[in-house]
């Protein structure tokens, strides 16, 4: 009894000590909701002054941002490029960078680049030319990037075979220029007359170069250059190319025409390259067609069919040497070195046919119509 009756007076106390805690902890937090309440209401108070200073902030921060850390103009993926004319002064670079909307503004680009000469103590010295911006480069780092880096060249190949619209894609896919301004470029008569070229298409006066062009620079200055670079290459390596083509009774264009059929024909090797010149000189001594088929595919539209029809070999055209005979009027492709020496010095045989034969992997020539056909049939 004892022991029950002192549960009951410790429970009694802690239950008094209970509720204390709950109505001492009841009027702290009430307290703390009186004290919310006030600062709510003076923020509320404050509120339009406070609006007024941050929303002018926010507007402040977004026109810094896109003033000092966006360019405008640059891809997120791909990279830009910029062309910085030569001996270009701050103010030149300034509207070249805002012009190309690498940077916002003309003032921001000044702002910058006094920036940059500062760090450096010396005066900016960029070398005119054509510059490649990565992506995702702040304004700042992009005039780092110019001032640090060299232009770059833009580079394409001329190959032995290629005609002159190949030629032209090659200039375009370098990114130089559109395929329009190019082959106009290659057309003009003032460039033909300077360069000697006695057709109205550059055609055949080429040679197989790799070449390389750093903007800013002009299509007539590049189409001039390659022309020029290729008449100083053949008449270095064959100082006696007009004496030769005069002994052999032909001017220059036609021992280029004559060089881009032996190109087109498929031989691998100079000895080959020389039978089949001598299979072409031949039948010029003799006044028949040649009836090669590259110069008759040459004049349509669709370069690459390989089959000729009966239709096709009657074709009106100038390049057909199935129906004319001497040579077409104008080279047909790009003529390598050793196809000109070729066409220069034909080898001494009596050949007035050959073909192709696929099994052996071969060249094949003949004299007589005879044994062209028996090698025909043996061929196919």
């Amino acid at each position: 009894m004892f022991l029950l009756s002192r549960c009951k007076n410790l429970l009694k106390i802690d239950c008094y000590k209970l509720l204390i805690f709950v109505a001492w902890f009841r009027l702290i937090i009430s307290n703390k909701e009186k004290i919310v309440m006030k600062f709510l209401v003076k923020i509320g108070k404050l509120s339009p002054y406070i609006l007024a200073v941050a929303f002018p902030a926010f507007i402040l921060l977004i026109v810094i941002n896109y003033l000092f850390f966006t360019a405008p103009g640059l891809d997120a993926e791909k990279p830009f490029y910029v062309e910085i004319p030569n001996d270009a002064n701050i103010d030149q670079l300034a509207e070249v960078l805002s012009e190309s909307h690498l940077v916002s503004s003309v003032f921001v680009a000044k702002m910058l680049l006094n920036k940059e000469q500062r760090k450096y103590d010396q005066p900016i010295r960029i070398s005119g030319g054509e510059y490649e911006i990565p992506p995702k480069l702040m304004p700042s780092e992009i005039i780092t990037k110019i001032i640090t880096s060299n232009p770059i060249s833009r580079e394409f190949g001329i190959v032995a075979g290629m005609e002159l619209d190949d030629i032209v894609t090659a200039v375009v896919e370098s990114g130089l220029f559109e395929a329009t301004e190019i082959k106009n470029a290659f057309f003009k008569t003032d460039l033909l007359v300077r360069r000697n070229i006695a057709a109205a298409t550059p055609e055949g006066y080429f040679t197989p170069v790799r070449a390389s062009f750093s903007k800013p620079i002009s299509s007539d200055v590049v189409a001039d250059t390659l022309l020029k670079k290729a008449d100083q290459k053949r008449k270095s390596v064959f100082p006696d190319l007009l004496e030769r083509s005069f002994k052999l009774n032909l001017d220059e264009i036609k021992i280029l025409t004559l060089a881009s059929l032996i190109e087109k024909s498929g031989g691998k090797n100079v000895e080959d390259k020389r039978k089949i010149s001598s299979v072409i000189h031949n039948r010029l001594a003799l006044g028949i067609p040649l009836e090669n088929e590259a110069a008759l595919i040459y004049s349509f539209s669709d370069k690459k069919k390989e089959l000729l029809t009966s239709d096709d070999l009657k074709k009106g055209t100038p390049y057909n040497t199935f129906t004319r005979t001497g040579l077409p009027p104008t080279p047909i492709c790009t003529p390598s070195l050793d196809s000109i020496r070729a066409a220069l010095m034909p080898a001494d045989s009596d050949y007035l046919y050959y073909l192709y034969n696929k099994y052996e992997g071969r060249i094949e020539f003949a004299s007589t119509a005879e044994e062209f056909r028996e090698k025909k049939t043996n061929a196919s």
